[in-house]
């Protein structure tokens, strides 16, 4: 999976926070099933009339929108819409602000299946909460053959970071023989205690396992049915749709290599009608497999499941880690390390020629990129490509973008290359900027880190993703609040990086019209015009009045797909 760090300030992400989320989803919902209730409200004719931001650059704003039968006939002056309104039109008056439905572009929205099935660390900030979390799943669930979980920050532990004496000193006090194996928030390492060393034939002083020697831990995982992914893909739309998302990008990821099973469940939800939001995917592909093999079978998968609500359109390449774990690929070397600049995951060679077979196949090329390094990798191979054939046009994307360089921003214009940014990262934290961040890049590195600015006024297009799970919940308005101030309001700390802060419309601009262009959707979705989908969101208040401090409170009233109401 993916990133770094999260940001602990504001992830409410504690179990308790789970269950007050998705009651107030019912409670929103009511005794009514949101589905049927969403029909009425399509078959009605409405003209809604308010603030409308329609993310469409000929006309951002309007005054009112006519929807008929799930697509907007109307929008602009009220009086023009009503206008061309049938006579027996509703007319409603809304008070929030109107916007289209928003896009997540980077979710591992599968791994909800640890969430659902493991030990959730999320909400933790000590290693004793750490303790307690597993202990108290333990005493729940006595007959575990295997404990997993995901959501423990490195940043927590003293500098040589998780230790297996900790985990196996809770195996020892409970009583308890089996192997334990769980997940870092950045799902990038493993914290394992000595029975899963033993099982997986891995040797560790720590039991702090990175990026590909969490591969040996494969056959310990649990194996989940069709059914269980079903279940967190679901768990996950329900979420999303209480924040507004209404088209999500999964990139899958290496672990557990579940990918059949999950794509089933995909496919199975969508021939159900149970997938009311639309969900894309991007297939992976590590240096070392058999390029032309994955291709076919990406092929095959994609003709064997496309519907109108899910469909594979692209591959995932992991190019290296995190900053945290020292496996971000850098231009220069890590602070603290002299000589190690990390390493990329893939071979220069090898990766033109993976990036040659998607390209061929008309596949969207998604990358993972943290450090400066692996995006000159990732540069090279799109620069070899679009040498052979133009790529402008094929909104290939890079993620994560946290250590770039000037020139590398001009390079990605060139190219058409999209930037799916994580704004929910950009500020300043005690456990993660001072004490990871800043010892690892140095002072000037970690100051110019997430350039999201100079991505937008280069022209390239951009959008954002939260990484999901590490980023819990996936609350697009904190992601918005941290565009426009680059911290929290209650924090203590300097604004991260001030010159990188946008505007409101800029960031509206990326979570909406910009993300339907990343997933290929823009063509009926992303902006509210006419002949559209009437993809809509109603805020329980304006973010172009609120003071900046205040859009973190924002919440989503209503969410429409095709003028189905879904929350």
């Amino acid at each position: 999976m993916e990133k770094y760090s999260a940001l602990h300030f504001f992830i409410f992400c504690s179990i308790d926070l789970h269950i007050n989320i998705f009651s107030k989803i019912k409670e929103k919902q009511g005794d009514l099933d949101s589905f049927e209730r969403g029909v009425q409200d399509m078959e009605r004719e409405q003209i809604l009339t308010g603030h409308i931001y329609t993310a469409n650059a000929n006309m951002p704003f309007a005054e009112a929108m006519y929807c008929k039968d799930g697509v907007i006939q109307a929008i602009g002056l009220k009086q023009d819409v009503i206008r061309k309104a049938d006579p027996g039109a509703v007319i409603r008056k809304v008070r929030g602000l109107i916007l289209p439905g928003c896009t997540e572009g980077h979710a591992h929205i599968s791994s909800t299946i640890d969430k659902l099935y493991g030990v959730n660390l999320s909400g933790g900030e000590t290693v004793k909460e750490y303790q307690r979390e597993i202990i108290h799943y333990i005493t729940e669930h006595p007959n575990a053959t295997v404990i997993t979980g995901q959501g423990y920050r490195n940043g927590v532990f003293p500098d040589k970071g998780p230790d297996k004496n900790i985990l196996d000193a809770i195996c020892e006090q409970n009583n308890v023989m089996v192997p334990i194996v769980l997940q870092s928030e950045d799902c990038h390492s493993y914290w394992v205690n000595s029975i899963a060393l033993k099982q997986a034939g891995f040797e560790s002083e720590t039991g702090w396992i990175h990026e590909l020697d969490k591969n040996y831990f494969e056959s310990i995982l649990p194996v989940y049915s069709v059914e269980d992914y079903k279940k967190a893909i679901l768990h996950y739309q329900d979420l999303a749709t209480m924040y507004g998302i209404t088209y999500a990008f999964e990139p899958m990821l290496s672990e557990r290599k579940e990918y059949m099973t999950a794509i089933q469940a995909y496919k199975e939800l969508a021939e159900e009608g149970k997938l009311h939001i639309y969900f894309r995917m991007a297939y992976p592909m590590f240096d070392g497999d058999c390029i032309e093999e994955v291709v076919a079978q990406i092929l095959s998968l994609k003709k064997e499941t496309r519907s109108e609500c899910f469909e594979i359109i692209g591959v995932k390449f992991f190019l290296d880690g995190v900053i945290e774990g020292h496996t971000a690929y850098l231009s220069e070397p890590y602070a603290d390390t002299p000589g190690d600049a990390g390493q990329c995951l893939w071979r220069l060679e090898e990766l033109k020629k993976a990036f040659m077979a998607v390209e061929r196949e008309h596949l969207q090329i998604h990358v993972h990129a943290v450090g400066d390094g692996a995006l000159e990798m990732a540069l090279q191979a799109l620069e070899y490509v679009n040498e052979q054939v133009d790529i402008t046009k094929s909104r290939h994307s890079i993620t994560h973008l946290q250590v770039v360089k000037p020139e590398q921003i001009i390079r990605m214009r060139r190219m058409g290359i999209i930037a799916v940014l994580n704004p929910y990262w950009h500020l300043v934290s005690d456990d993660y900027y001072y004490q990871i961040e800043t010892p690892y890049l140095g002072k000037e590195r970690v100051e110019q880190e997430y350039p999201v600015k100079d991505f937008i006024n280069a022209g390239i297009i951009c959008t954002q993703g939260s990484d999901y799970p590490v980023t819990i919940p996936p609350n697009i308005w904190n992601c918005l609040g941290l565009c426009v101030m680059r911290k929290r309001p209650e924090s203590i700390y300097p604004v991260h990086n001030p010159s990188q802060r946008i505007s409101c419309q800029k960031a509206l601009e990326m979570f909406t019209i910009n993300g339907a262009r990343q997933l290929f959707l823009d063509d009926r979705h992303g902006s509210l015009e006419a002949g559209k989908d009437a993809d809509y969101l109603i805020l329980n208040g304006d973010p172009f009045l609120l003071p900046e401090e205040e859009l973190f409170r924002l919440q989503v009233e209503e969410c429409y797909v095709k003028g189905v109401r879904v929350l």
